[in-house]
C-alpha cells in the first residue's frame, strides 16, 4: 500500500501487497514455469524456490510514549500449476511484546507482554495474456490464551483473517491495478474480565467474572485503484485512489476517501 498505516496492519498485510503499482506485482509471489519442452514432464508442475521474509517495526520514534514491538517472520512456496496459473501458500508467525493485533494498554487493561499469531496464507496469480492478470490471497491466523494483568485475566479463541483478490494490466509506459481487500480483522476472541462490583462490610472488594466478544461490528473493505505513467526511463507518475468502507471495523463509521499522487526520478 501508498497509504501510511499503523506498523503492524503493514506487517499482517505485506505479502498481500495490496496494490504495488510501481512494480505491479500481485502478492501472490512469482511462480515459475518452464517454456523448455526439452526434458519437460507431464502435467506441468514446478515448484519455485521457497520464499523467506522477515520484518520487524522500528519503534525508535515511539520509545517515549510506547514500549511496543511487533515482528513477522514469513516462509512460502509458489507452486506452478500450468504456464499461467500459480498456486502460492505460506506461513507466518507475528511476535509482539506488551500490545495485541496493534492495541496496547496497561495497568488494569494490560494485554500481556509477549503474545503470538500463528498465520497460514493461500493465494493463486493467473495470467489472462501478456498484459493482464489477475490474483486473489486469503489469510487466517489463530492465537493462544493471551494472559493479562489487571481487569483482563486473559483473552482467548484468537481467530484472525484477511483477503485480498485484483487485475493488473501492464502496457508499455503504462500500468493499472484494481484491488478489493478486507484487511486484518479479528474474527473471533473471547476476554475474561475480573471486574470490582461492590465493597463489603468489612471492606473486602467483591469481584465476578464476565466474558464478553471482542469481535467487531464490522468489516473494513478497501477499494483501491492505482495507475502509473512511465515518462521516461527516469521519470515516473503514480496515482493512488482509495475508497474505504466500515473504517477501523465499526459499522457505524462514514466511509473514507484518500488519494496520492507520487512522482519519482532517478538521478
Amino acid at each position: 500500500m501508498f497509504f501510511p498505516k499503523h506498523p503492524l496492519t503493514l506487517a499482517l498485510s505485506v505479502i498481500v501487497s495490496s496494490l504495488a503499482v510501481s512494480g505491479c506485482s500481485s502478492g501472490g509471489g512469482g511462480g515459475s514455469s518452464s517454456n523448455n519442452d526439452a526434458g519437460r514432464h507431464d502435467p506441468v508442475l514446478e515448484w519455485a524456490p521457497p520464499s523467506r521474509r522477515h520484518w520487524q517495526g522500528d519503534n525508535e520514534p515511539q520509545l517515549a510514549l510506547s514500549d511496543y514491538v511487533v515482528e513477522r517472520t514469513d516462509l512460502g512456496l509458489d507452486y506452478a500449476l500450468t504456464d499461467d496459473l500459480t498456486l502460492s501458500a505460506g506461513a507466518g508467525l507475528v511476535q509482539e511484546e506488551n500490545g495485541l493485533l496493534g492495541a496496547q494498554g496497561s495497568g488494569a487493561l494490560d494485554l500481556g507482554e509477549e503474545n503470538r499469531l500463528t498465520l497460514g496464507r493461500v493465494g493463486l496469480d493467473y495470467a489472462f495474456g501478456d498484459r493482464w492478470s489477475g490474483f486473489a490471497s486469503y489469510e487466517r491466523g489463530h492465537g493462544g490464551s493471551v494472559p493479562g494483568d489487571g481487569l483482563i485475566e486473559r483473552i482467548d479463541n484468537l481467530r484472525a483473517e484477511e483477503m485480498a483478490l485484483g487485475m493488473q494490466w501492464r502496457g508499455y509506459r503504462h500500468q493499472a491495478a484494481l484491488t478489493l481487500k478486507q484487511p486484518l480483522r479479528l474474527d473471533d476472541a473471547t476476554a475474561t474480565l475480573d471486574v470490582p462490583v461492590g465493597r463489603t462490610l468489612d471492606g473486602q472488594v467483591v469481584r465476578e467474572t464476565r466474558r464478553v466478544s471482542l469481535a467487531p461490528s464490522g468489516q473494513q473493505s478497501d477499494i483501491e485503484l492505482g495507475y502509473a505513467f512511465q515518462q521516461d526511463p527516469l521519470t515516473q507518475w503514480r496515482l493512488n485512489l482509495l475508497y474505504t468502507l466500515e473504517p477501523r471495523h465499526d459499522r457505524e463509521a462514514d466511509s473514507e476517501m484518500a488519494t496520492l499522487l507520487n512522482y519519482s526520478r532517478t538521478f
